[in-house]
């Protein structure tokens, strides 16, 4: 039987070996950091020019405020409650890291969503759908701020600090109860789930989560939404009407993907968009802060997405009712009270333009705060 004998490489042969240029991959931590600091910038932006600018100040609220003991009792209430849940979920996430002797993916996730802030009032960019009470701890908000924006008068929706400022860290808290809820209940009585099963159960745990708690603030005069779409409209024309697009919008966009991310951690505990860190060659606490940055531009895509729905859904406005809302809810930006109506694009009332800030001073009443208020004046 013939045989074939190798011929040893040449020295032409090595040397084109030894010329072969090495490919060098960037890792996607390195990738997604980049976009989440991109994020980070345009927050820091828009937070001087709206401090710098002297519009970050109460809002009024207002005169009309027919139940304002009711209202005023639930909305301390919704600030101690988030307050508590907020010590709950540090202690929680803490101790875990004390225990792992690391800085855990509930710990990044904790910082990523304090670092979304920027995008919670942009829904109202174009068209004014949502508020909170301004009886709550606020300094108005940075909305006129934000390059581009349309809508007049948005620095006037009283963005709370306490419910918001610092409540998007019981966001995270809602990802860890998700994904328990994934590994204790789904997992066990259906362990062949993939992941298009992981992702539908996330959506409706989610859209379920958002539903029962915004319609709860809603019932609370704690937050309004006067402008919506009528035939997707909860108590239509209420106080507490709630727009069922919300839940489904901010469930399946704004915590859903993040409850997912958080169930498909590695054997190291790092997510999917930190991959590649252990292949960098800086500090330890370089690694941290690229973490925190991959994790964040992951938050900041979530809620630019729901915005971008939302602004959408906004051009099908057909419901104006800020006629039957108080004055703690509508604060001054338009409609009732207000010599500035709001927009109903399905209607045919135009989009206000121009985006120009509001003033205080122009909110009917004596001009009473927050401040005011708990402190009895």
């Amino acid at each position: 039987m013939a045989t074939l004998e190798k011929q040893p490489p040449t020295s032409g042969d090595s040397n084109k070996l030894k010329k072969t240029p090495r490919v060098r991959t960037t890792p996607p931590i390195v990738a997604w950091a980049t976009v989440g600091a991109a994020f980070i910038a345009l927050a820091i932006y828009v937070a001087s020019s709206w401090i710098l600018g002297g519009r970050a100040t109460p809002t009024p609220i207002g005169a009309n405020n027919p139940n304002l003991g009711r209202d005023l009792a639930w909305n301390i209430g919704a600030q101690v409650f988030t307050i508590t849940a907020v010590v709950g979920t540090l202690i929680y996430v803490g101790r875990r890291c004390i225990r792992e002797r690391r800085v855990t993916f509930d710990a990044i996730l904790v910082v990523a969503y304090l670092l979304l802030i920027q995008w919670d009032p942009i829904l109202n960019y174009v068209t004014p759908q949502f508020s909170y009470s301004s009886l709550m701890m606020n300094f108005g908000s940075w909305t006129t701020d934000m390059p581009g924006w349309v809508s007049p008068h948005g620095n006037l929706m009283p963005e709370p600090t306490i419910l918001i400022g610092i409540g998007f860290i019981w966001s995270a808290s809602l990802c860890m109860i998700g994904c328990t809820f994934l590994r204790n209940v789904v997992m066990r009585r259906w362990p062949q789930t993939g992941k298009l099963g992981i992702i539908l159960w996330s959506l409706g745990f989610m859209i379920v989560a958002d539903f029962v708690i915004e319609t709860v603030l809603c019932y609370g005069h704690i937050i309004s939404y006067p402008n919506t779409v009528s035939w997707m409209t909860l108590f239509e024309g209420t106080s507490h009407q709630f727009p069922l697009y919300e839940a489904l919008v901010w469930g399946g966009l704004g915590w859903a993907p993040l409850m997912v991310l958080r169930f498909y951690l590695d054997d190291r505990g790092n997510s999917v968009v930190e991959r590649g860190v252990d292949r960098l060659n800086v500090s330890n606490k370089a690694k941290v802060g690229l973490q925190i940055l991959a994790v964040a531009a992951v938050t900041n895509i979530c809620y630019l997405s729901y915005n971008i729905v939302m602004l959408l859904i906004g051009l099908q406005i057909d419901n104006d009712s800020h006629a039957v809302y108080p004055s703690h809810l509508i604060n001054g930006i338009c409609g009732h009270e207000t010599p500035y109506p709001c927009p109903e694009p399905a209607n045919g009332r135009p989009i206000s333009t121009g985006g120009q800030p509001g003033s205080p001073s122009d909110i009917p009443g004596d001009g009473r705060t927050w401040v005011d208020v708990y402190l009895g004046r």
